[in-house]
């Protein structure tokens, strides 16, 4: 566990932990640990410090001065719980204290129970919220930047980071990273969706959805690869969900607002039903995804590639109708509906994929 001084501004847009045996500066540019971007803050304005004795703040000769609680700074000074710390007095955090750990040292140990999981990602969505409301993104969403307290509370730090360093290369965590970071559109609200999904992967299972050696290797797996395997026996709708926030395209991902929404409803399901019908569809020896049906609910199709096209889904249907003789009760409509609207592209990706008609094995 660490214990420390977590700083936050009003608007929720930047937040960050100072802890005993660490010094942070905060600046408008990089290679200051905090970005803080504000034209009236200088490139380096303060320098924050933790001992074991406590905290303190100095500014660092910045032309706009740099307050603690109204006063102007002019020597080093302690800083502690409930402070007010402005940088030329515009920019604010307020500083509260914190006892907890990050989320990438949780993952040292076992993976998180699905529904503790699914709780840390919608902490972390409503997190980001005041980022994208502004049209922003975090862009260096990991593990690392995930506080888990030790009041069951979940803390996202924002430090800045998706900016360039002066030699053009981008400052963010190429395991978590969407794959648009690697090419000329750059990041946006999305790209942090992504992120999450590769978070919400590996604190499941314990593993990272793209394990590589090299961010090189990373990008191509990401760009490339086969999609990361989910396990049989998870619900439907979760696999439904990371299929989504890991979607390459960044228009295919969801909002905030609906990721939330989506978590909630498997947050609020408190059993699964049993014994579900499950079939894996493959083509051309490839899996590309899992159809689950039980008694008593609707039917469950999730992919883990965009690849259904018009013989396909009458292959499904076909499959289903056999297996359950009563095609009214399966509502196989929602199903195409399912896939119309979260797979707008599928036909095309399957088109250029292949050129013969490829048969779905049992």
């Amino acid at each position: 566990m660490s214990e420390g001084l977590l700083f936050e501004t009003s608007d929720g847009r930047s937040r960050f932990l100072l802890v005993p045996g660490h010094s942070l500066t905060l600046g408008r540019k990089l290679p200051c640990d905090i970005v803080v971007r504000s034209r009236v803050v200088a490139s380096e304005h303060v320098r924050l410090r933790g001992t074991e004795a406590g905290f303190t703040a100095a500014d660092a000769n910045s032309p706009g001065g740099t307050y603690l609680n109204d006063e102007r700074l002019v020597a080093t000074t302690p800083i502690g719980v409930g402070d007010r710390l402005k940088l030329a007095g515009n920019v604010i955090y307020t500083a509260r204290a914190f006892c907890g750990e990050s989320l990438w040292d949780r993952l040292s140990g076992e993976p998180m129970p699905i529904p503790a999981a699914l709780s840390m990602a919608r902490s972390v969505l409503l997190a980001l919220e005041p980022l994208h409301g502004a049209g922003d993104c975090h862009g260096d969403l990991s593990p690392h930047e995930v506080l888990l307290a030790q009041d069951g509370s979940v803390e996202l730090l924002i430090r800045g980071h998706r900016a360039l360093s002066a030699d053009g290369e981008r400052q963010c965590n190429p395991r978590y990273v969407a794959p648009e970071a690697f090419g000329d559109a750059g990041l946006e609200p999305a790209s942090d969706l992504y992120s999450l999904g590769c978070m919400l992967y590996q604190t499941i299972t314990g593993r990272d959805p793209f394990p590589t050696d090299t961010a090189q290797n990373n990008m191509m797996s990401k760009l490339f690869g086969a999609p990361p395997p989910c396990d049989a026996d998870w619900p439907g709708k979760l696999v439904s969900l990371l299929i989504t926030l890991l979607s390459l395209d960044p228009a295919e991902r969801p909002t905030i607002a609906d990721a939330v929404e989506r978590i909630e409803r498997l947050v609020g399901t408190s059993t699964e039903p049993s014994n579900p019908a499950r079939w894996w569809l493959a083509i051309e020896g490839e899996t590309w995804g899992v159809l689950e049906w039980c008694q008593g609910t609707e039917l469950s199709l999730c992919l883990l590639r965009t690849a259904v096209n018009a013989d396909a889904r009458a292959f499904i249907e076909q499959r289903f109708v056999e297996f359950t003789g009563h095609r009214d009760e399966v509502r196989l409509e929602h199903v195409i509906d399912f896939v119309e609207v979260l797979l707008p592209h599928a036909l095309k990706e399957l088109t250029s994929r292949r050129d013969d008609k490829a048969a779905l094995p049992d």
